[in-house]
Formats: structure tokens, sequence, C-alpha cells
């Protein structure tokens, strides 16, 4: 099975946190769960694998490719989601597809046109004008619009509403069946339980845990994440 991503010894020094040490490959075609909890290193990973991040050291490949040596080429490969992202605010959805889609080679204004209409985001609003659930939904369908190999999905399902939600593992499955990789971090660890095939932890920049979720419920039989990592989110919680 070809990898769609390896990373040796990839490592992330700031003042008063360090992401160290990472070694890891992702098979192609997989939802692999990030877990960890508030400052474990997460969204620094993630970041450096969507080539936001190249202060690093050791090495990264996404699909072969180096992200060091060549990151615009491999961030043609990955669509990054994050809460934290910047559009242009005042620009419509179809607008901001014609301003950020001219970065990468693969975009087509008419996939984005159908994961709008799929999801149901307005395209001729500002994006400024959009509800936080349709928002991420907005970044979702730019991330896809570009046919990535790899989808880095941090959060993606914040402000959804639960039936929405389950939706959105639907259509990552059949991402997945599709041939492309998904990485996520969520703290709605249900989700999870339900949609990974593959766990990633880490735990103060450290990766702690890398196992497929059967290997998981062997180990723990009858048990969730929520109740082995404490601070993750029921869905109950949320209705």
């Amino acid at each position: 099975m070809a990898k769609i991503l390896t990373c040796r010894n990839l490592t992330r020094n700031f003042d008063h946190f360090s992401l160290k040490d990472i070694d890891v490959s992702l098979e192609e075609g997989y939802l692999t769960g990030l877990i960890g909890g508030n400052g474990a290193g997460k969204t620094t990973l993630l970041r450096i694998l969507a080539g936001l991040d190249l202060r690093f050291r050791g090495e990264v490949f996404i699909g072969g490719i180096s992200v060091r040596e060549a990151p615009l080429k491999a961030r043609e490969l990955t669509g990054y989601v994050s809460e934290n992202l910047q559009p242009f605010w005042e620009k419509t959805a179809l607008e901001n597809g014609d301003l950020i889609g001219s970065y990468f080679e693969n975009y087509e204004k008419s996939c984005l046109k159908q994961w709008l209409d799929r999801l149901g985001v307005p395209g001729n609003l500002p994006v400024h004008g959009l509800s936080k659930g349709d928002t991420m939904k907005f970044y979702c369908c730019m991330a896809l619009s570009h046919k990535p190999k790899l989808l880095l999905l941090d959060e993606p399902a914040a402000g959804f509403d639960p039936v929405f939600r389950r939706e959105f593992l639907s259509l990552l499955r059949e991402l997945t069946d599709q041939g492309v990789s998904v990485l996520m971090t969520s703290h709605i660890t249900e989700d999870l339980d339900h949609a990974a095939d593959y766990l990633l932890r880490l735990e103060n920049g450290r990766l702690v845990q890398y196992e497929s979720i059967e290997d998981f419920h062997d180990r723990f039989p009858g048990k969730k994440l929520a109740e082995l990592f404490p601070g993750s989110v029921h869905i109950h919680d949320l209705l």
C-alpha cells in the first residue's frame, strides 16, 4: 500500500513547547484520528503537514514529495481545514474560489460549486455573512475544490449540528473509499470511535500511540475514547 504521508524525526521547537521526533507513516485511503489534549501539538503538526510552517527539523513527505524542498508542489496534494483560516471575508464563497484557487493547479470552479451545493453553502453571500457552521463547510468545499490526496482537518465539526455531523462523517468515508486520506482532529471523540480507521495520539509534543481502531477496541473492549481520555466531548453534551 502506497504511503501518502511520511514523517521522520519531525521536530518543531517553540519557546515553551516542542513537537519532538515524530516518526509516522500513513497509508492512502484511510481516516486517521489525531487526538491529544489541548497543547499536545495537534494543530502544530497539521500546519507543518499543510506546508504553512517550514521551520521544522526532520523530514516530511506528502505523496513522496518533500514539504521542505518543494512546499508548493506538496501543498497541491493537501487540503487544509481550520477555523483559524483567513479567507477574503468581504468576498463571496465563489469569489474566494477565484482568488484562492489560482494558487492550485488542479482547482476547478465547477468542483467548488458542486461541493457548495452539496453542503448547502450559499455561493453568492459574503463569507462574513455565513454562520459558523456554513463557514466551516465553505472551508471544506475550498479544500476539496482542487482534489487533494490528503485532507488535514483541524476540528472540522466545529459549529456543525449533530445531524450534519453524521452526514459529514459519511462524506469522509465516501472520500476514503475513493482513495483520499484524512487526518482529523476532533474533541468529539465519539465521531472518531465510529469513523476512524487509525488513531494517532500526541502527548506534550510526542507521539505516544499509533494503532488501528480495531486494535484499540481489542485492548479496551467496550471502552470509548472519551472514557479513556478525559476532556473529550460526548455528542450528547452538545445536544
